[in-house]
């Protein structure tokens, strides 16, 4: 779309079982949120672009979700997240620093001497229509 530049990234957060979902879950939704204010205006401003180029469609803001998935061996926190193409490779490195730390700082308020996480970063991630949390 003319006059847009981005494209949506995932980061996969894989903790072992057991772990305080509540409290990661938490943590890991204000790191991001912390991450994407150092870019919300250049997302917004992509965003109004779309909508006054796309009159007939609705178009779903460009903002981060994450949602939490759970199994008997791990939790997993996914995180959406948009990116400026001509920023992608520092903001994934910012998300991953910022969501490294806090979970290290969680699970150490927590007293958990767990092993570290697994993160996984996976770029050109499919738009989807899901609302933003």
């Amino acid at each position: 779309i003319s006059g847009t530049n981005f494209d949506w990234h995932e980061l996969t957060l894989t903790m072992p079982a057991g772990s305080d979902w509540n409290a990661i879950e938490k943590r890991v939704r204000d790191t991001v949120e912390k991450v994407f204010s150092g870019y919300r205006d250049e997302m917004e401003r992509q965003h109004q672009q779309m909508e006054s180029l796309l009159t007939a469609t609705s178009v779903s803001p460009l903002q981060p979700t994450t949602r939490v998935q759970y199994s008997p061996s791990a939790l997993e926190v996914v995180v959406r997240y948009p990116v400026d193409l001509f920023h992608a490779t520092e903001i994934d490195d910012k998300m991953t620093r910022e969501l490294v730390h806090a979970i290290h700082e969680e699970t150490k308020a927590g007293g958990a001497s767990s092993p570290a996480p697994n993160f996984k970063l996976a770029t050109n991630v499919p738009p989807t229509n899901t609302p933003s949390t």
